[in-house]
């Protein structure tokens, strides 16, 4: 079974994705979810065991000119869909998110932007699963444990940055 932190909106911040890795240390995989692409960068070079993807966000600046906006990854069985979320305009609602799922035939759609965690699941007219984990910044990650047979998604939670 693959053990996947996912985390987004760091903002300038490596404490708490360092935290949530000692707390995890049998994680196979993390994704980054944009803005603090930079951020994923330094976590990743530190820990070279781990399998890291990551994606650009709107405030990511010229670290991230060149960089994947979105990725499409088949894990476990699945097809993974990794994108900030900013272009699907997911402060209004998900049925930009849903639309380019079908495009990208992903069926677990995983997303940032809102810094609000989310777990969605959606059966109609196909399955989809959307999560976000909300701002690591904030103190909030995203678990998500996958095999052929089941996708288990959990929202975690740490104090904010600042107390860190």
């Amino acid at each position: 079974m693959l053990k996947i932190l996912i985390f987004s909106d760091s903002h300038g911040r490596t404490d708490g994705m360092l935290a949530a890795l000692e707390g995890h240390p049998d994680a196979t995989h993390c994704f980054h979810l944009g803005d603090g692409y930079r951020d994923a960068a330094l976590v990743a070079a530190q820990r070279p065991g781990i399998l890291f993807a990551s994606v650009r966000g709107n405030c990511d600046g010229p670290f991230a000119e060149g960089a994947a906006e979105e990725m499409v990854l088949d894990l476990g069985g699945r097809r993974l869909w990794l994108c900030h979320g900013h272009r699907y305009g997911v402060k209004s609602g998900t049925e930009g998110l849903l639309g380019r799922a079908a495009e990208m035939d992903a069926s677990l759609v995983l997303f940032g932007h809102t810094h609000r965690p989310l777990e969605c699941y959606v059966g109609e007219p196909r399955e989809v699963y959307l999560f976000n984990p909300g701002s690591i910044r904030e103190g909030s990650y995203g678990l998500l444990r996958l095999d052929r047979c089941r996708v288990l998604f959990s929202h975690c939670h740490m104090p904010p940055a600042r107390s860190w």
